[in-house]
């Protein structure tokens, strides 16, 4: 088995990533308000940008990122998500066991906090959508905000908490350490950039001289 990489394990965005890992995430990135929203920041020169050279190229999958945020493709899709995710922290716990970054994942859970009752509102279909895909959580107002993080200011009128939710102190040594486990038994890494990838008989062929994949994503 070959493993491709541009530069080496780690050496790219995962080198500072969060490392957070969240059991049974359930909301998709194209929801029923993700076109206003979006437009409502083009109006404002927020982050959205698209080149006037790359619209039409871009057109098509502007178009059935929009078809995907209907209600019924977005609940549709939250429940997959949460199949592709509820078995995160016991994959993990299995990917570690007896290595030297078992201690390295944290279960810490997951705090999302809120200023204002406005923004708390405006959260409102993230949690119904996890109580209907079945993810655990717990609201808290602002005293029990404290009791969790006594240091955070008491400006924060409502929070949302994840129990069941890791953090990866360091992921960089985490990967090096995945790595050199590959390779030890028997694993091959390729410093290489795949220029693209066909299918042949139900197979994948890499073609042409490899330098660049994404290590992080194949785990």
């Amino acid at each position: 088995m070959i493993l491709i990489d541009k530069i080496g394990p780690c050496a790219g965005a995962s080198f500072g990533n969060t490392g957070a890992v969240f059991n049974g995430s359930c909301m998709p990135t194209a929801t029923p308000a993700i076109a206003l929203i979006a437009l409502r920041m083009l109006a404002v020169k927020g982050p959205p940008s698209i080149y006037t050279k790359h619209f039409a190229m871009t057109l098509p999958w502007l178009v059935r990122f929009m078809v995907q945020s209907q209600h019924k493709h977005y609940l549709h899709n939250a429940q997959h998500l949460v199949a592709l995710t509820k078995h995160t922290n016991k994959s993990w716990h299995n990917l570690l066991h007896d290595s030297d970054c078992e201690d390295m994942f944290k279960p810490v859970g997951w705090l999302r906090i809120f200023e204002k009752e406005a923004s708390f509102n405006a959260n409102a279909n993230v949690r119904q959508m996890m109580q209907h895909s079945g993810t655990a959580f717990e609201s808290l107002d602002s005293s029990q905000i404290h009791d969790l993080e006594p240091k955070l200011s008491a400006i924060f009128k409502h929070g949302c908490f994840q129990q069941d939710c890791h953090f990866i102190t360091n992921p960089q040594p985490l990967l090096q350490n995945f790595t050199q486990h590959f390779v030890s038994h028997g694993g091959e890494l390729k410093i290489a950039q795949v220029q693209y990838i066909s299918l042949h008989d139900r197979k994948l062929w890499l073609k042409k001289p490899v330098k660049h994949c994404c290590l992080q994503s194949l785990f």
